[in-house]
Formats: structure tokens, sequence, C-alpha cells
């Protein structure tokens, strides 16, 4: 190609690109099925074939060779001195472009938050993955909601800090957060209507919806369906981004936030390709599906997505 156009490829990063996509093609060989050509190859049971295993095994090391530390530069903001206690775990931080930016003025702090923001089966930007904020920093969670719209969160560990009880008020710095409502009516997650205001300021109240989840992950496959069908059917929107958060920003939002892209592409396009999904969110947060037992997880959970659909095709 040189020969043709001598100044193609110009850089390290450029040829670095070319190299991981060369790469994410050979290792998403075979990845891709029809809903219809899931359930006939890989089937809806409960358990998996030699070969299968091993090719999901495959499928979760070649996603491994594919990490890269991330260069200082990326991640500067992340560890500038009055930043770096905001970071929960100094290894699972944002890089510059893809985090997102805050703007609301509260004395001592700045723009930065330890989130970062990522693709929805719809949407480019229609998802932020976030930590359990410090108690420094709850009000820059605050902060993160009123300003990037984030009309539903989505909470795999419940903080007591974060969210006000029945009939409580929480100040936050220029923030007042209402607690509405609560349905605990489910046993795996309940949901919470809490307003936030601005300073009191006219028509700045937001109703948020905050879904709680009660079990573990990975868990129940059943149990997950039913918390990410009532997200992906009732919590997004076109016009507003989900809020995602726990402990570290990465290993439980990493399986939620995969898994409600795997589920909501089956749903639109009759159509999944875990690797690719998986792939697609790790180039932004790289600690995304953390181990085999989370690859596995997700194959599971395209499988309960499939019997659950025969039992109700069958009802």
């Amino acid at each position: 190609m040189r020969e043709a156009r001598m100044n193609m490829v110009q850089t390290v990063e450029q040829y670095r690109f070319v190299h991981d996509v060369l790469l994410e093609a050979l290792g998403s060989r075979g990845t891709f099925y029809t809903s219809a050509e899931f359930e006939k190859t890989i089937g809806s049971g409960l358990t998996y074939t030699r070969y299968e295993e091993a090719e999901m095994s495959r499928q979760y090391q070649s996603l491994k060779a594919m990490q890269q530390d991330v260069d200082d530069d990326a991640v500067s903001a992340a560890q500038l001195p009055e930043n770096r206690s905001k970071n929960r775990n100094q290894d699972i931080v944002p890089a510059n472009n893809v985090r997102p930016y805050l703007s609301t003025p509260v004395p001592g702090h700045n723009d930065y938050i330890n989130a970062v923001v990522l693709p929805s089966a719809t949407r480019a930007q229609g998802i932020m993955a976030t930590q359990t904020p410090v108690t420094p920093t709850v009000v820059d969670f605050w902060r993160l909601v009123y300003e990037h719209d984030c009309f539903t969160i989505v909470c795999l560990e419940d903080d007591k800090r974060l969210y006000p009880m029945m009939d409580q008020v929480l100040e936050m710095g220029p923030f007042r957060v209402t607690h509405s409502t609560e349905d605990t009516t489910r046993d795996i997650f309940s949901i919470v209507q809490i307003t936030v205001t601005l300073n009191e300021e006219i028509d700045s109240s937001r109703l948020i919806t905050v879904y709680k989840l009660k079990s573990r992950i990975p868990g129940s496959t059943e149990a997950m369906l039913e918390f990410v069908n009532e997200i992906d059917t009732k919590g997004t929107s076109e016009e507003h981004k989900t809020l995602v958060h726990c402990p570290d920003g990465a290993r439980l939002c990493g399986v939620f936030c995969s898994i409600l892209n795997i589920i909501s592409k089956l749903r639109l396009d009759k159509e999944v390709d875990i690797y690719l999904t998986i792939r697609e969110l790790q180039c932004i947060r790289p600690q995304f599906i953390q181990s085999y037992d989370q690859y596995k997880f997700c194959y599971d959970m395209v499988k309960e997505y499939h019997r659950a659909s025969s039992v109700y095709a069958n009802m």
C-alpha cells in the first residue's frame, strides 16, 4: 500500500489501530448470530457442550489480549492531585475523551467525576457508568445526574448516604434530593422515585427513577432478566441517559451494561454478538467483564431470554 501512497499510516497510534482492527476481526469470527441461529446452534438449555465452552473461553481470552494499558496522558485529569482522592481505585479511571464534564458551580469542586459515557443499543451516548461516590464526591454524583439528564439510575449497590429515606430530604451542595415514592413489591429489585431540585429555582425539579437491585451479579439469570427487561422497556429513553453505578464503576457495571445492550439488541433487531458488544464497551472502560464467569453469564442471559420468550409464546 505504501508503494502507491507513501503517507498512509503515519503514526504509531494509527498502526496500533490497524493492528487492533485485525485482532478484533479475527477474534469476532463466528460470534454473530440472529436470534433464531443462536437458539438453533447453542440452544436455551442450562448446559454447554465442550466445544461451546472452549469457544467462549477463546472469545474471552481474545478480549483480554486486546486490552491495553492506558497512557498517563490519556487519563491526566483523573491523575491530578486534586482528583486522585475522588477515585476509589486508581487503576479504574476514565480517559479524558470519554469522561463527562461537570459545570454546576460548587465551592471546592471542579469538572471531574470518575464516570464514562457509553453507547446503548440505540444511542451513541445513551448510558453513563460511574463508581458509587466516596463521601466528598456525593454532590458530584448529583451534579452528574442533573446536568447530563440522567432520569433513570440503576443502583447495583445501595448506599444510605446517597438516597433519601421515606419522608427524608438530603441537602447536598446546591441540590435538594427528596424521596417521593417507593415500590418494594418485587423480590429482586425496588423502584424509588426521587425529586432533585437545584437551588429551589422555579421549574428546576427533576423526577428521577432509581432501580435498586437486590440480587447479586452474576446470579440468577431469571432474576437478572426481569431486572433488565424492566429497565429496557420502561426506564430507558431516547431523550435521557441511564446512569449505572457500582462500587468501582466497573465490576458490576460492566456485567449489567453488557447484558442491557445485548438484550436490547435482541429485542429490537433479533440479533446478538456478545463478543463485539462487550468489546465496544471495553474500548471505553477496559475493566468491564473481569472474568470468564462474567463473560459466560452474558451467554447464559441470552439463553434465558430465549427460554422466557418460548414460555410466553406457548401461553
